[in-house]
């Protein structure tokens, strides 16, 4: 390293040989210090990276990298527990609520946008005594599945939770002979017709005729019968 010897001149040789590549004399940038931070270096078209303030998280991919996230990021969430009919629940409960309620022009059973009978139909049952009373609930061709569970094609989900939640009963409309029947169900509660008569196998139900599945009466009010069908010709 060349220096020269002459008044000090040693000194300020080698303290100019160990200032940073690019460095300004203190003082030219108003910062102070013995010597500024060396300026970067930007080729044609290159962009400065962002700085990031001290304590807050870089981006994805470091700084500069990664695309810039819009908005907060969305959680999804897996649902558990789905039901048999989906998509029909939310109705179900918000015209039935949770363990109760008469129902409303909303009922997923009354509603034509949401009913599950896709038959014409054959009768009602109508809820004469217990949770529910006054509602009533529509009776399609063939067999008819009588519980609490939305899945079931007659669903009492008024509150009773003594009527099981899936074939507490099954009520038939035979359409051969135009009749109605009412058999047993799975459930340990029993269904009784007219009063006290327990249902212990499949039996002929009238117009009229009450059952009692748990402590809910409904009343069967055919529209079907000898005097008409839904395949009757010109029906």
């Amino acid at each position: 390293m060349p220096m020269k010897i002459r008044d000090g001149k040693v000194i300020e040789e080698a303290t100019e040989s160990l200032k940073p590549e690019g460095a300004k004399p203190a003082g030219q940038s108003g910062l102070g210090g013995a010597y500024d931070e060396p300026t970067m270096r930007l080729t044609p078209g290159q962009t400065p990276a962002p700085q990031v303030p001290a304590g807050q998280p870089a981006s994805p991919g470091g700084a500069g990298g990664g695309q810039p996230i819009d908005g907060p990021i969305e959680e999804k969430t897996e649902l558990v527990g789905g039901l048999k009919r989906a998509g029909k629940l939310a109705a179900a409960e918000t015209s039935l609520g949770v363990g109760g309620g008469q129902g409303s022009a909303a009922d997923p059973q009354t509603d034509p946008q949401t009913d599950p009978m896709t038959d014409p139909v054959v009768g009602w049952l109508v809820v004469v005594a217990g949770p529910g009373k006054g509602a009533f609930r529509p009776i399609g061709y063939g067999q008819n599945s009588i519980g609490r569970s939305p899945s079931q094609r007659i669903c009492l989900d008024f509150g009773d939770t003594t009527v099981a939640r899936e074939v507490h009963a099954m009520l038939t409309y035979e359409h051969k002979s135009r009749r109605f029947f009412i058999a047993p169900g799975t459930s340990a509660n029993l269904t009784y017709v007219d009063g006290d008569e327990p249902v212990l196998a499949p039996r002929e139900v009238a117009s009229g005729a009450e059952i009692s599945v748990g402590e809910t009466m409904v009343r069967l009010v055919a529209f079907c019968g000898p005097g008409f069908d839904w395949q009757d010709s010109g029906a």
